[in-house]
């Protein structure tokens, strides 16, 4: 019998579930209205997207997708949009991102999931970055917004929106501003926003994503059902209402696995695994925040700074909270560098180097760091392990035989939570900033993780060494911490470095 296509249901997915010399029958025999349908078919996003990537049924002004890492909710948001503006000829839309640089690269041109990217020819999408415009051949059109730049959609007027990685924007009156401008009226449109994030625990999130707090200031526990049962080695994904015209679809990085390099997923897993980051970058849960634990990210965010906005360092150092474990198995040895400047003198959290090794190995890691921040000196615990009671000065010696690096001992004589108390108080006075280099914005995630969930009540609490790499910087730098010199003299002055200014 001669291969044919089936006379109703979508042309593609029957292709793909027929055997190859069928499909290269069938092929060389199209008829042209069929080729037409396959092109048209190849945009339809709602043949290939899973369950949680797809608009939820029943009414709803705001959808919200809480997604892992590379869980694909950027590709959904494109879709969406380009669907909106192809049914809905003159329609007007907002596309707000993080930034006016994450807004380009990400939303509108990345190669794979950007507006670009996934809009059909005969859309006739035209970008024009200098005016902030994306317009199609149908007459609607996209308008695209920073949210570090809130005054920006004042009084704006919009049909919908799709708002990025709401968990980075650091003004939420760009929210307010982007939801009061849904107020455009069009015949047959409804009002509405995507939302596509990782959801960091921000209050911003919070209130759109676990809906309104009652009269006691508390927020309802957010009620999930089963949106897509597990397929294979696809996790199930979930769906939640937390307020009436509020729909929220959540699934973990691990969903979208046929869509990502392995060595992305083993990566991310080895990055995050056993830690509670792991929970909100991976698997896209709201973390709520530790009872007991001396720091609050909303505390830490409330004084974050980018890289371009930060002062002059006088000083920087890297602070290191030694492994002594000859592999470094499960010891991370703590390597944080900090810096100290402005005319108030405060606080610079630069980088988190930390790492697992044996003392050599974190040795030449701590070399390396000094070296590439050009810093003026290495600050090092020198409270020795018992079982090798000389393990950090012989370290020491055997990474820098000739005393080319200042090294300074901080002894830890008070218990940790005392000593980081008074860190903590620094970090509440807001003395105390991360630095955030738009190069590799996750850089601090592990530190401010740990830093978020150590409880110091907890006797079964694991070692945290990043943490301590910190305190020790930060008391050296800021609190007048007594320190000796280890190997080298003190070097008087610093060193020119580009991390500096």
């Amino acid at each position: 019998m001669r291969a044919a296509f089936p006379e109703v249901g979508p042309l593609l997915p029957y292709l793909a579930s027929m055997p190859g010399a069928f499909v290269d029958e069938l092929l060389r025999t199209i008829a042209l209205e069929d080729c037409a349908e396959l092109e048209k078919e190849r945009f339809n996003w709602r043949l290939w997207a899973r369950a949680e990537q797809v608009p939820p049924p029943g009414q709803w002004r705001i959808w919200g997708m809480q997604a892992g890492r590379g869980g694909g909710k950027t590709c959904a948001g494109s879709h969406l949009v380009v669907e909106w503006l192809e049914d809905n000829p003159g329609v007007r839309i907002g596309i707000f991102g993080p930034t006016a640089a994450k807004v380009r690269d990400v939303m509108v041109e990345d190669q794979d999931s950007g507006l670009l990217a996934v809009s059909p020819p005969w859309l006739g999408m035209k970008y024009e970055p200098s005016k902030r415009r994306i317009s199609c051949a149908n007459g609607s059109r996209c308008i695209t917004y920073s949210a570090d730049s809130p005054d920006q959609s004042r009084g704006a007027n919009l049909h919908k929106l799709w708002a990025d990685e709401v968990g980075e924007w650091t003004e939420p009156e760009s929210w307010s501003n982007a939801d009061m401008a849904l107020r455009k009226a069009k015949d047959g449109i409804q009002p509405q926003a995507a939302i596509t994030t990782t959801p960091r625990p921000t209050e911003l999130i919070r209130s759109i994503f676990q809906g309104p707090k009652d009269e006691n200031d508390k927020r309802s526990p957010v009620k999930w059902d089963m949106l897509r049962p597990p397929m294979g080695d696809i996790p199930a994904s979930w769906i939640a209402r937390p307020a009436q015209d509020t729909v929220i679809t959540r699934w973990s990085t691990r969903a979208n696995s046929a869509n990502v390099a392995e060595d992305f997923l083993r990566r991310m897993s080895e990055k995050y695994a056993g830690s509670r980051l792991g929970r909100q970058e991976l698997e896209a849960e709201i973390l709520d925040d530790v009872a007991g634990a001396l720091w609050k990210l909303a505390t830490i965010d409330g004084s974050r700074m980018g890289l371009d906005d930060c002062p002059r360092r006088e000083r920087l150092v890297v602070c290191v909270d030694p492994s002594h474990r000859e592999g470094g198995d499960g010891d991370a040895c703590g390597i944080v560098v900090v810096g100290l400047g402005g005319p108030s003198r405060h606080g610079f959290v630069m980088a988190d180097c930390s790492m697992s090794g044996s003392p050599m190995a974190w040795g030449s890691r701590v070399i390396k760091v000094y070296d590439d921040f050009r810093a003026d000196a290495v600050v090092i615990e020198d409270n020795e392990s018992p079982k090798r009671p000389h393990q950090v000065r012989d370290t020491v010696a055997a990474v820098d035989p000739g005393g080319r690096i200042r090294w300074v001992t901080v002894h830890s004589s008070r218990d940790k939570k005392t000593r980081a108390d008074a860190v903590a108080a620094l970090y509440e006075a807001g003395r105390v900033h991360h630095v955030t280099d738009p190069k590799d914005p996750q850089n601090l995630a592990l530190l401010e993780d740990e830093m978020t969930s150590w409880d110091p009540s907890d006797p079964n609490a694991p070692s945290p060494n990043r943490l301590d790499a910190l305190v020790h910087g930060l008391r050296y730098l800021m609190l007048g911490e007594q320190q000796s010199a280890v190997v080298s003299p003190v070097v008087v002055g610093s060193r020119p470095s580009p991390w500096r200014s």
